[in-house]
């Protein structure tokens, strides 16, 4: 229904504005009879219904001061729109009925929080944290680490998840640091052994096998399997200080390059000849290993064709 329809409504609200709007508008022109748009109407019940609204008590002016003019209050137009926020709200807490502690709460207030949120009944039962896929020297960590970790997290009120959450983390964290520091690691070895390799060129695995033999002979067998483990062993710089080392020394001190044939059955020994044999085409004849591999070759023979000549 239009404006003009409102308004003759008997029924209408709006009858005595209209009525009391034209009478006004007469009395202004001298009592003359006038007519109005439908804009003109529209527009005067707009201004009028604003003006209403806007003048309309809301139910909470009586409140005091600091309380009607908070935010928490101004966003509710009346007493009744206030009373289902508050009942909404009501509701929400209802949900699990938790109050978060302060620092003076007791310790009670601060159990009764975190036992809500998730944090287990005891520290040792928060779960052990997932090693699979992650880099060897992570799945080393201690039980006493794990347990320092769980008890920390119990004090710091720690759910189950949030635990698990920043222990897996911090794990994945250090497993990612290892892997790049073995990567870099294996490409600086890399490429200094390619460095040796040009620089001792078809002599490198002669004195590779004198450093082996050294390190044979004169280290124990602890050492052996810390340089091993460690891999010192093959690092560039060690094997090339224990390669000038070794020429240092006579034949006879140097041996059978430290006793490396030793425990050999004749298998091994054949196998080991095809190797040696190798070693010595590639080294200079000048050079002081060249007369201990003739030596190691003459004792794999003795070990592979000890029941006589080869056929």
């Amino acid at each position: 229904m239009d404006t003009f329809g409102l308004a003759r409504d008997t029924q209408s609200p709006l009858r005595r504005f209209v009525a009391k709007f034209v009478a006004t508008m007469k009395s202004r022109r001298g009592g003359e009879e006038v007519t109005f748009s439908q804009e003109q109407v529209d527009a005067a019940v707009k201004t009028a219904v604003d003006t209403a609204n806007t003048n309309r008590p809301t139910g909470l002016e009586g409140l005091g001061e600091g309380v009607k003019d908070h935010p928490s209050i101004t966003r509710y137009k009346s007493v009744e729109e206030l009373a289902k926020g508050h009942l909404e709200l009501e509701k929400t807490v209802g949900l699990k009925g938790t109050l978060i502690p302060t620092e003076n709460s007791s310790d009670e207030v601060k159990a009764k929080f975190f036992k809500d949120i998730g944090r287990p009944d005891l520290a040792e039962n928060y779960s052990n944290p997932e090693l699979e896929g992650l880099h060897e020297g992570v799945k080393n960590i201690s039980a006493e680490g794990i347990k320092a970790f769980k008890d920390k997290a119990f004090e710091l009120g720690l759910s189950e998840a949030q635990a698990k959450g920043i222990m897996g983390w911090h794990l994945k964290l250090s497993s990612d640091r290892l892997t790049t520091w073995d990567d870099t690691q294996k490409i600086e070895k890399d490429g200094a052994i390619t460095a040796l390799r040009g620089r001792w060129g078809g002599g490198y695995d002669a004195k590779k096998a004198l450093v082996d033999g050294l390190i044979k002979k004169f280290g124990n067998e602890k050492l052996v399997a810390n340089l091993e483990e460690s891999g010192f062993g093959s690092n560039p710089d060690v094997i090339e200080l224990l390669a000038n080392v070794g020429a240092q020394f006579s034949e006879d001190q140097l041996g059978e390059l430290g006793g490396s044939n030793i425990g050999m059955n004749p298998e091994q020994a054949k196998q080991e000849i095809s190797t040696v044999t190798k070693q010595i085409m590639d080294t200079k004849q000048d050079d002081p290993i060249y007369k201990e591999l003739l030596k190691k070759k003459d004792s794999l023979y003795k070990i592979a064709y000890s029941s006589g000549a080869p056929a």
